[in-house]
Formats: C-alpha cells, structure tokens, sequence
C-alpha cells in the first residue's frame, strides 16, 4: 500500500508524514492486542513484547523491499527514494512475510509455538492495518457520495476506506474465534484466507479504466 506523503508535523529537523504516523500508530496498537491475545494461546506475553522490535524492523524493511521491487521501474529512475520510508510506499504482504519469518526464528530460538504466536498476532494484524490505512486514505477529498473520493484531478474509490473496514470486520471475526479455541495456526490461517480473498474482492469490484463512472486509482 502506497502512502500519501502530507506533512502533519515536525519532530525537531525530521517532518512527520501522515502516513508514517498512522502506520506507527497501528503496529503499537496491534502489538498491544497481541500481547492481550498471548495468554489465551498458553503463550508469556514478555516473550512476544521482546520479539516485537525485530519483527517491527523485519516488516518495516520486508514491506518496503517488495513494494520497490513491484515498481521497479520508478525506483531506477530515481533510486534514493528507496530511503524515503516516511514518505510511504509497503507492501503488506511483505512486511507479513518477513516478520512471521523472523518471528518464527525467534519461536524456535527461545523455544515458544510460532504458530500460537501467529494465532495470538492475528487480531492485532487486522486491527493495526485498519489504523495504517487511515493514513492512505486522507489525502482523498470527499463527495457527496461514500462510493468516491477526489484524488488530484481524478475521481476514484476510496480503495483505502474499503480496507479499512474489511480490517476492522477481520478483527472482530478472528477475535470471535479465538476466544472458541481452535487448533494451533488456525486462526491466523483463516485471518489470512479472508484477509486475500477480502482485498481480491475489493480490487475486482473496483477494477478496471472505469467502474460506475469511476477509476480505480
């Protein structure tokens, strides 16, 4: 997910992107979630809270990794901008990728199930996401329809807004299954499965030149 680059501040020299901010924001609040979620999965809540700065670097970094990789072509024209990391530009699914592998390595090393842990992650992932895309979503303007935003000269959906409430569905639902104790790595494999089939949905409904009357984006 690109990320819109509006400054909201400054922290001494360094300016504060929105995007930035609110990415940060939901990592923190996913992390306390999942430190909530880690008892019920027989899992010490410490153990998770010292994995959560690798993890967060190993997302961080993953994310970006992929998203240049994917645009290519902008990045070689232009290639400092791949150190612009305030200014947005992850993947999602990079930043799972990498920190479930790093959160694997640290299970295996301090001997703790990686799979309870992605279990106890998954609420937290929803939960945080739906916080980060709110920064992706505010550099739209409104209309007088839910359906539409202004972006720049064009009018788009609100592909952003749409995550935003699969995420918080998402939450709601793994955190509903997790409280009837199902078996290890299931929880964190059904957030998964609605999680892609929910965002394929989003971009076929919204696909396309043109859908009612409106670009994707």
């Amino acid at each position: 997910m690109a990320g819109g680059a509006d400054v909201v501040g400054q922290l001494g020299p360094l300016p504060i992107y929105v995007f930035g901010l609110t990415t940060a924001v939901g990592f923190a609040v996913g992390t306390a979630v999942t430190l909530l979620q880690a008892e019920r999965f027989g899992l010490a809540p410490a153990r998770l809270f010292q994995a959560a700065p690798l993890v967060m670097v190993a997302g961080v970094l993953g994310g970006r990794v992929l998203y240049v990789l994917l645009h290519w072509p902008q990045y070689a024209r232009h290639p400092l901008a791949v150190f612009r990391l305030p200014e947005g530009g992850f993947t999602f699914y990079g930043a799972l990728l990498a920190g479930a592998g790093v959160l694997a390595l640290v299970a295996r090393r301090d001997g703790f199930d990686v799979w309870r842990a992605l279990d106890a992650a998954a609420p937290g992932l929803a939960l945080g996401q739906a916080i980060g895309l709110v920064g992706a979503q505010l550099p739209g303007r409104p209309t007088g329809v839910p359906w539409a935003v202004w972006l720049g000269r064009d009018l788009v959906h609100p592909i952003p807004a749409y995550g935003i409430i699969l995420c918080y569905w998402l939450f709601f639902a793994v955190s509903r299954l997790a409280r009837c104790g199902p078996a290890r790595g299931r929880v964190f494999l059904v957030y998964l499965f609605l999680h892609g089939l929910g965002w394929t949905l989003i971009h076929f409904w919204s696909a396309g030149p043109r859908f009612l009357g409106l670009s994707s984006g």
